[in-house]
């Protein structure tokens, strides 16, 4: 089944609510002053099926013009505009004011309806229909037919009923994907219910059950809330997704709170906005845009804007480009969504552009306008050009999943985000939050580590390799956070490898001279003869004149190669002589099933203390023995391998 919003759009009194009526039985105007003075004051809403595929709700929206900003609320989200012509009034300016709003508000589609047809004669019809043809060339209204019909007569209405049912089979479908965002254009309380709010849903989808957040007027939004209930084109939904006309029935502390013009939003997904970069269009018959204060209609919403022209000084009419949009009080906003800018004019405000949302997170504090306009080239680009240049913004702080769907528009973030990492433009942050950083960040890092490594290996020639742990040190305090990325990355590169505990360039590491061979044969000499009362380390140094350092990889080489073992801090011994004296553990404790360190060192050729409990301990560690009180016993381990 498939979803449209229809709306109007015209003129006061040229007959909307009345055309709505016809098509679907309802009567929209519900106010009882809107039926005794016979003019729309605030929206109204109707389902209708047009086949058993296709399923509608039209949005009547008031024509007055004190009434702009009531109409402004209700054309978001709209697929198709049906805008209204009175065959015996014709063209008037809020029919010329309603079609610019349905142009900047990125309405897809058009249909032009003249009413009151049963009140006017063929040569009247003729006029005002070359009228219209005039004023709805180039917009999308100009692609379809302009319908004459009764709503009294019912005349021409199931010619219009068909026509809408023909254009909405081409109305692309709105992407779910991601949180649900529902502008409120009416709340009301209901027994037994409690808060209900309605509006179009623009993005995303809401299930009954979800937790959700309400924004507006407040710095602090109505939190914690939760779905208790949702309705559309008529009847209960388990779910309502973007494109659906829908009733949310709100539960949780504070739904008093709530009020017309504010925003319900999946829990943490959109934040509120002091400011926003947007790609405007000018209308034709307005007067030069500069910076000056304006109001934006954003959503169901309006906010006093201080209007910041990028990259020029000025915008003419008929022109478009960027501007920064500065509001005096935070507003929920995403990239994508469509909003309508008004000034003072002859007769209240005047509608004079409109557009797009590029980014709603810009840049901040000072220099913000320079570099919100040095961005916009990049947030002209398609998505994915936007998200990288998104992420290379949020340098080693990395972009979430969250940010890439408020900066994106709508059904862009997965996709984009699943492009870019694949082609490595995006690097996944590990973690359990679902967040990315910039791929070019990531290789100059790579570099950074991997010459850092390079520089390591010429002061430790000796050495294995770096430790990892280091690495984080080798990095700027804002990018250490990266290091297990960075290592991630440069290893699977084949620029670094990894070897337990340290990493090294490949086929460096270890490096070993002529005169590094001669001292470690004296120092096997050494161990060798001392057999289980070797030197202590400092000793060892005094007796060959060598430095710390030195002396130090010497040992670390000797130990990765298997000849010596490090028993304690100050105490090394060579492995032949650990590895008879292991067997002799094994074979008296296997006899005797206990010893103390007394019967210890007997068996090791009576050695002192000194020597006996570090060797002790060692075997404890190496799962040899274990202590049990004073005494030693064999590792279960032993038993079992011995039993093997």
């Amino acid at each position: 089944m498939k979803h449209i919003v229809l709306g109007t759009a015209g003129h006061i009194d040229h007959g909307k609510t009345s055309l709505v009526q016809a098509l679907t039985g309802v009567q929209t105007d519900r106010l009882s002053e809107e039926r005794r003075r016979g003019i729309t004051i605030e929206l109204g809403f109707a389902p209708i099926a047009l086949g058993e595929d296709l399923r509608a709700s039209i949005v009547d929206v008031p024509g007055h013009e004190r009434l702009v900003r009531t109409m402004v609320a209700g054309a978001g989200g709209i697929d198709i505009g049906i805008l209204v012509v009175a065959a015996d009034d014709g063209v008037m300016p809020q029919t010329r004011e309603h079609l610019d709003i349905l142009r900047l508000l990125g309405v897809p589609a058009g249909i032009t309806v003249i009413t009151k047809a049963d009140l006017a004669d063929q040569d009247l019809l003729d006029f005002v229909t070359e009228d219209i043809r005039e004023t709805i060339a180039g917009s999308v209204f100009a692609d379809q037919p302009i319908l004459t019909v009764s709503s009294t007569t019912g005349a021409g209405i199931d010619e219009l009923r068909a026509l809408l049912h023909t254009m909405g089979q081409d109305v692309d479908h709105r992407s779910d994907e991601g949180p649900g965002f529902l502008p409120l254009d009416r709340v009301f309380t209901k027994e037994g219910y409690g808060t209900i709010g309605t509006g179009t849903t623009l993005r995303g989808t809401f299930s009954t059950g979800d937790l959700v957040t309400v924004l507006g007027d407040s710095s602090l939004p109505v939190a914690e809330l939760k779905v208790r209930g949702l309705q559309a084109l008529g009847s209960s939904q388990d779910s309502v997704v973007a494109g659906m006309r829908s009733a949310i029935n709100l539960a949780g502390k504070g739904t008093e709170r709530v009020t017309r013009g504010m925003t319900v939003g999946k829990a943490n997904a959109f934040l509120m906005t002091e400011s926003v970069i947007a790609w405007l269009e000018v209308l034709p018959q307005a007067t030069t845009l500069k910076e000056e204060t304006v109001t934006s209609h954003l959503g169901t919403t309006e906010r006093e804007t201080r209007l910041i022209p990028l990259g020029s000084e000025k915008l003419e009419p008929g022109e478009a480009g960027a501007v920064l949009l500065r509001f005096d009080r935070p507003i929920p906003a995403y990239a994508g969504q469509r909003l309508v800018l008004r000034r003072p004019g002859v007769h209240g405000q005047a509608t004079i552009a409109g557009g797009e949302i590029l980014d709603p997170e810009p840049p901040r504090g000072k220099g913000s306008v320079s570099l919100a306009a040095s961005a916009v080239a990049a947030l002209r680009g398609n998505a994915k050009e936007r998200l990288r240049a998104l992420a290379k913004e949020s340098r080693a702080a990395g972009i979430t999943r969250d940010a890439i769907i408020r900066r994106l528009p709508p059904g862009e973030a997965r996709r984009s985000a699943e492009y870019l990492e694949k082609k490595g433009h995006l690097l996944r942050m590990p973690g359990q939050e679902e967040r990315w950083v910039d791929g070019d960040l990531i290789a100059s890092l790579v570099h950074q580590i991997v010459s850092r490594v390079n520089a390591y290996h010429d002061e430790h020639p000796m050495a294995e390799g770096m430790p990892e742990a280091e690495l984080g040190t080798q990095l700027a305090p804002p990018e250490r956070h990266l290091a297990p990325l960075v290592a991630d990355r440069a290893v699977a590169q084949k620029k670094l490898i990894r070897a337990q505990t340290v990493v090294a360039i490949p086929g460096r590491g270890s490096a070993v001279s002529d005169e590094d061979s001669a001292e470690m044969v004296k120092i096997a000499d050494i161990f060798d003869a001392a057999a289980l009362t070797p030197p202590a380390t400092t000793q060892l140094q005094e007796t060959l004149s060598l430095e710390t350092r030195r002396l130090g990889q010497l040992l670390g080489f000797m130990r990765r190669s298997g000849k010596l073992i490090k028993v304690s801090t100050e105490q090394h011994y060579s492995a032949e002589s650990l590895k008879d004296l292991r067997l002799k553990l094994i074979d008296s404790l296997s006899a005797s099933d206990e010893l103390s360190a007394s019967d210890f060192k007997d068996i090791a050729g009576g050695i002192s203390r000194k020597y006996a409990i570090p060797l002790l301990e060692y075997f404890d560690r190496e799962k040899v023995t274990m202590r049990v009180g004073n005494l030693r016993k064999l590792h279960p381990s032993q038993r079992q391998e011995a039993s093997n």
